[in-house]
């Protein structure tokens, strides 16, 4: 049984035909705002307040879907 080869999300941005393009852009932002949103929802309580958010805060945000700003 053979797997196949882990995925490269990031190969993508080697190319230079689709840096440029518009639609690449926007698919790097939906990319980012799901990325910084797992993240935000793995930060301790502690850590919110530092960085001068509550944990309500943190809930609305991750509800957002990946589109929205």
């Amino acid at each position: 049984m053979t797997t196949a080869p882990p995925l490269r999300s990031a190969s993508l941005i080697h190319h230079r035909e689709h840096r440029s393009s518009p639609w690449f852009a926007q698919l790097c932002r939906w990319h980012r705002n799901y990325r910084t949103r797992l993240q935000l929802g793995n930060l301790a309580c502690e850590v919110l307040r530092d960085v001068g958010l509550t944990e309500d805060d943190r809930d609305l945000e991750m509800k957002k879907w990946f589109w929205q700003a």
